[in-house]
């Protein structure tokens, strides 16, 4: 994985490529995927790299994207 990326989108296809294929969504206590239906709390999953994109005009355009 590339220690950083220039936009979400290239950071996004360049994970997939490498086989993370599956979006997860942030719930109260973990994570959720649509997908296979299943949630996991905090300590059930493992992070093994995160990127960062700040918005260039909007503090609302900050974002993290987890791996």
């Amino acid at each position: 994985m590339k220690k950083g990326y220039d936009t979400v989108t290239e950071a996004v296809e360049d994970l997939q490529s490498k086989g993370y294929t599956i979006d997860f969504d942030l719930v109260e206590d973990g994570v959720h995927s649509k997908h296979l239906k299943k949630e996991w709390k905090a300590g059930e999953i493992e992070v093994v790299q995160f990127y960062r994109f700040e918005g260039m005009t909007n503090p609302g355009d900050n974002m993290i994207l987890y791996a």
